[in-house]
C-alpha cells in the first residue's frame, strides 16, 4: 500500500506536464530567430565570398590582357558587339563565360538569398547556359557607363578602384541593418566585397 502511494507521489500531474510543455514552448520562440539570423549571415556571408571569387576571376582575367577586363555584357539575354575602335569590334560574353575559365564554378554564381526569391540565377537563364546571381556592372561614382565599358586600362579610372564596382546581385535580397530595407552586395575593382551601402546607395549608380 505505501509502494503504491510512493509511485503515485513520483509521477507528474497533467498540471506539470503541460507547465513543461509551455517552457519549452517559450524557448523555442526565443530561439527560432536567432537561428534564423544565424541562418541568414551565412548567407550573407556566401554571397559575399562568392562575388569575392566573380572579382578574383575578373581580375585574373585583366591580368591576361593588358589589364583590361574582358568583355561582359550587363544583359546576357542581348548579348551586343562593342567596339572599342571600328576595325577591331568585339563580341560580348555573359559574365559566366567569360569568367569560368578563371577558376569560378557554377556555384558560385549562386546567391543564396536569391534562389530564395526571386531566383534571378534561374529566371534570367538564355538558350546559351547562362546562369547567374549576379550582373555584370561596371560603374562608381563620378563616372558614366560608357568610360568603364570602354575597357579602360585597370587603375585609369576618375575613380579609385575601391569605388569601382565590378558586379553585384541583380536584385536588392540582403537585408540591411542601417534602417531596415533591403540591400544589393557587390565587389569592387580592388577586390573587396560588401553592401553597396558601405561606399554610396546603389540607387544613385545602378541606372539600368
Amino acid at each position: 500500500m505505501k509502494q503504491a502511494n510512493r509511485s503515485r507521489n513520483n509521477a507528474f500531474t497533467l498540471i506539470e506536464l503541460l507547465a513543461v510543455v509551455v517552457i519549452i514552448a517559450l524557448l523555442a520562440g526565443l530561439l527560432l530567430p536567432a537561428t534564423g539570423t544565424v541562418m541568414n549571415r551565412a548567407k550573407n556571408m556566401t554571397c559575399l565570398n562568392n562575388l569575392r571569387q566573380i572579382g578574383m576571376a575578373a581580375n585574373a582575367a585583366a591580368n591576361d590582357n593588358n589589364n583590361q577586363y574582358p568583355i561582359i555584357e550587363i544583359n546576357p539575354n542581348t548579348l551586343a558587339v562593342i567596339s572599342q575602335d571600328s576595325s577591331n569590334p568585339i563580341a560580348a560574353t555573359d559574365i559566366v563565360h567569360a569568367l569560368t575559365p578563371y577558376g569560378v564554378s557554377a556555384k558560385t554564381f549562386q546567391c543564396p538569398l536569391d534562389l530564395a526569391g526571386p531566383d534571378n540565377y534561374d529566371n534570367l537563364a538564355a538558350a546559351n547556359g547562362y546562369n547567374s546571381s549576379y550582373m555584370w556592372a561596371p560603374y562608381s561614382e563620378g563616372e558614366t557607363t560608357a568610360v568603364i565599358n570602354k575597357y579602360t586600362r585597370r587603375g585609369q579610372y576618375a575613380a579609385t578602384l575601391s569605388r569601382v564596382i565590378l558586379a553585384s546581385d541583380w536584385t536588392a535580397c540582403h537585408n540591411n541593418s542601417l534602417g531596415g530595407g533591403m540591400d544589393v552586395y557587390a565587389v569592387f575593382a580592388d577586390g573587396h566585397a560588401s553592401s553597396t551601402r558601405s561606399a554610396y546607395r546603389a540607387s544613385t549608380t545602378f541606372g539600368h
